[in-house]
């Protein structure tokens, strides 16, 4: 099985605050800890701005009900550690990717801490450095975060560094968690063998054949 679980920024009206996510205010001189984690998930909540402020770029081309989200209404924006709580419901998790689309100024991450983590797990990589990406959109696709996630809540962190004048991200983040494979074993209605060999009640068929040599599928 599959299941698809999607965040964005903006989950309120324009110049309200976000109901989701929840921010630690910057600027930040050293590496984040458990502890920066852990206050962003109980910080204030985000400020949703309305779009076509401060020259921003908006729709996202992924998901055009995504808003910019910042520390503050207006002003000089400080930087933010977003916390965005995500759920994931399957009870066996075999692989899981995130794919986020963003436009965000000034940067997403900087010299000392990525952009992007996972329950407090920091995804190398993650660092955007392109000028002008509040109208021009990155995006990071198919990140592997199997051994990152569990069952039940879990977060996902941006870091949005902001330096100078206004600042902000505005995001749509895609989840994709596979299960476990599964499998059927053998009975009257259905069956499959590799040259004889059949599966077993608590695992799959394995057979181990040299390149090129014949097999026979039944």
């Amino acid at each position: 099985g599959q299941e698809f679980i999607t965040v964005q920024g903006g989950n309120g009206a324009p110049g309200g605050t976000d109901a989701n996510i929840t921010f630690l205010p910057g600027p930040f001189a050293a590496p984040f800890t458990v502890a920066d984690y852990a206050a962003a998930v109980v910080g204030a909540p985000a400020e949703i701005i309305p779009n076509g402020s401060f020259g921003w770029g908006s729709p996202l081309s992924n998901n055009p009900l995504a808003m910019w989200i910042s520390t503050t209404q207006s002003g000089v924006q400080p930087s933010g550690l977003y916390a965005v709580p995500f759920t994931v419901n399957s009870s066996v998790i075999g692989l899981a990717t995130l794919s986020v689309n963003l436009l965000v100024d000034d940067f997403l991450g900087d010299a000392t801490n990525v952009g992007v983590a996972v329950n407090g797990i920091p995804l190398p990589g993650t660092n955007t450095s392109t000028p002008g990406s509040w109208v021009n959109e990155t995006a990071l696709t198919n990140l592997d975060i199997s051994s990152l996630v569990t069952t039940g809540q879990n977060y996902l962190y941006l870091y949005g560094n902001n330096t100078g004048g206004p600042g902000g991200v505005n995001f749509s983040a895609d989840i994709t968690v596979f299960s476990t494979a599964e499998y059927q074993v053998n009975q009257p209605g259905a069956s499959m063998d590799i040259d004889g060999l059949t599966s077993g009640p608590s695992g799959p068929v394995y057979a181990s054949r040299c390149v090129g040599q014949a097999v026979t599928l039944t």
